[in-house]
């Protein structure tokens, strides 16, 4: 029998994928982005990164991560496919006009089967 590892990025592609913090772009502190939110306490973790050519800071709240934009404010509440496709193409190092979303027509050996399946 043979097993494969799931797919995963490593952290030295995500990395060298990673676009370049542009620091100039920053116009909120940590703090001062993690108040937009309305929420109580700390965050578990903060980790700010550049998305789609703007600095973000990802909020971890216990198992979930929120966004909230460092240049503007504004809190990620919504990813569209169009914004999704960018991104992707983005990482890829392709043109945003080649990205495409293709449905899983049938099981493969990633998928989740069972109650999990949902």
């Amino acid at each position: 029998m043979m097993y494969c590892d799931y797919p995963e990025v490593k952290e030295a592609e995500r990395l060298r994928r990673a676009e370049a913090l542009d620091a100039a772009l920053v116009r909120l502190g940590p703090e001062d982005a993690w108040a937009k939110l309305n929420t109580p306490g700390a965050p578990d973790n903060v980790t700010l990164a550049m998305f789609d050519g703007h600095p973000v800071y990802w909020f971890g709240i216990g198992r979930s991560q929120v966004a909230v934009y460092a240049d503007s404010g504004q809190v990620g509440k919504t990813f569209p496919p169009e914004l999704n496709l960018r991104t992707a193409a983005a990482w890829a190092g392709q043109p945003a006009g080649d990205a495409k979303v293709e449905g899983v027509a049938a099981p493969d050996q990633w998928t989740v089967g069972g109650v999990y399946r949902e």
